[in-house]
């Protein structure tokens, strides 16, 4: 079991390759919930250029490159839940707001974590309204066969029941994580090698 202030590497990944990595610090790891923070200016290993369109997700086609994370991200997953929620903060500390990210449930890896990612979101500003992000991506998805039109149903359908808990504002929205602050003596964690294996 992993601890608090212990690293670990978040990648988003497919069957086939590793699309992101991210070095994390753990906040908090029990099999009931694993929550990470992403500090700003943390090296990462994303695709050239951060965006990879749908069809060439599919192909497997992209290259990576070194990058800097860009703001300050704490992300919280549920175990076995088909999401993970994320707070996100501005420069100045100030929060910009909160996102659902639908994904595979988080499976643990030598390195951390990993997921495939849904494509499918929703955006939540702090003012708790809600919109989906993404639609868009999910319905090319579906074109080139990177999902089946059973798996978006069921994408769709675990983003409505994460709506109902925004519309109601249950966990973990409701339980102060907009206060929160990292430790201010937890190190810049970096990327372990062979962070690319599957």
């Amino acid at each position: 079991m992993l601890r608090r202030g212990d690293p670990a590497l978040f990648r988003f990944v497919w069957p086939w390759k590793v699309f992101s990595a991210m070095p994390t610090t753990v906040v908090e790891h029990t099999p009931a919930r694993t929550v990470l923070w992403i500090t700003p200016e943390t090296p990462v290993k994303w695709p050239v250029g951060r965006k990879v369109a749908v069809p060439r997700i599919a192909r497997g086609e992209w290259t990576h490159e070194d990058a800097r994370w860009f703001g300050a991200r704490l992300m919280i997953s549920e175990g076995g839940a088909s999401h993970s929620v994320y707070l996100s903060w501005d420069e100045a500390g100030k929060l910009v707001g909160w996102y659902v990210n639908l994904e595979e449930p988080w499976r643990e890896s030598e390195f951390g974590f990993d997921t495939i990612d849904h494509l499918l979101d929703v955006c939540v500003d702090p003012d708790r309204s809600w919109r989906w992000k993404d639609e868009d991506h999910l319905a090319e998805a579906l074109d080139v066969g990177l999902f089946t039109a059973q798996q978006a149903k069921a994408m769709r359908a675990e983003g409505e029941r994460v709506i109902e808990r925004i519309e109601a504002w249950a966990a973990p929205f409701d339980e102060g994580w907009e206060n929160w602050r990292p430790d201010p003596d937890w190190p810049l964690p970096s990327i372990p090698n062979g962070w690319a294996d599957l």
